[in-house]
């Protein structure tokens, strides 16, 4: 154990002649220190108007938001208020009016003015069962809610002379395109290989023959496995 050569106060005997008190002050009173504390001013930040100490003789802002503030503007355009007309530097990108009592009026504007607009319910007459029916806001709206759960008659129109050709009813009278073909008579065909038929000596061919006529086909096919087919 020792005692502080300055204060005389007890410390341990490896922190020397003074104790930590004394230490800071004299290191708080050194020249190079007590330089840095008399460059000390009051200024005031040209971005938030604020006074503060600087800390070296260079310092223009109070913190380091201010100075990006003022390094990197933002430019904000003068917008005009559709209630009033004026114009105005909005505070916010999303900013539409100049202030709360336009924001207000105008909504109380156009709420009126939409109300006009809504169209009233109307009845409307089914063109299958032709009951009444409320239509609604669709002026489409040709079939009642029970006929619409159905499918859609299939009929041929008027314009068409052949009634094989049946078109689709569309909601309010239009006639769609065509969604089906009548069916067609289709021939019975059955392809032969090559390797069934009779003669080997011709040049063979990559593809099958294809015959229309199912009898035809079944008499080649006869004579080939006998070997009386004549060419």
């Amino acid at each position: 154990m020792g005692r502080c050569n300055k204060c005389g106060k007890l410390i341990s005997a490896r922190l020397g002649t003074l104790c930590m008190a004394c230490r800071y002050k004299n290191k708080k009173s050194a020249p190079s220190i007590q330089k840095k504390l008399n460059l000390k001013r009051v200024v005031k930040c040209p971005a938030c108007e604020k006074w503060f100490f600087t800390s070296h003789g260079r310092q223009k802002y109070c913190s380091k938001e201010c100075q990006y503030k003022a390094y990197h503007p933002v430019k904000v355009k003068e917008r005009t208020c559709p209630a009033c007309g004026q114009e105005f530097t909005p505070r916010r990108s999303t900013q539409i009016y100049c202030g709360e009592e336009c924001k207000r009026k105008h909504k109380v504007r156009a709420r009126s003015n939409n109300a006009s607009k809504v169209r009233t319910l109307t009845d409307g007459i089914c063109v299958e069962c032709g009951r009444h029916f409320p239509a609604g806001y669709k002026p489409t709206e040709a079939r009642c809610p029970e006929c619409r759960k159905k499918p859609a008659k299939i009929v041929a129109p008027p314009h068409v002379d052949s009634p094989t050709r049946p078109v689709m009813i569309r909601p309010g009278g239009w006639t769609g395109p065509i969604v089906r073909e009548p069916d067609k008579p289709v021939k019975a065909k059955i392809r032969i290989p090559v390797s069934r038929m009779p003669d080997r000596g011709r040049p063979t061919k990559d593809r099958a023959y294809e015959r229309q006529s199912e009898e035809e086909i079944k008499k080649e096919i006869a004579q080939a496995e006998f070997g009386n087919l004549l060419w």
